[in-house]
């Protein structure tokens, strides 16, 4: 499998019951033929959660 691009957005406080900054994670894994096999959005609060992430190439 191989990860994609991640990129970190700010989530307008319509979006969140707090004021406090949010992680916002897209990610799409394939299979070694190229084929998807998961598409994942989530939000994670920006208090609670240690991000790591190690991309590499096919």
């Amino acid at each position: 499998m191989s990860a994609g691009r991640v990129t970190i957005q700010r989530v307008p406080p319509s979006e969140s019951t707090t004021a406090m900054p949010m992680l916002l994670l897209h990610r799409r894994s394939v299979d070694e033929d190229g084929v998807p096999i998961e598409v994942v959005r989530a939000l994670y609060r920006g208090d609670r959660v240690a991000f790591e992430a190690t991309l590499t190439d096919r």
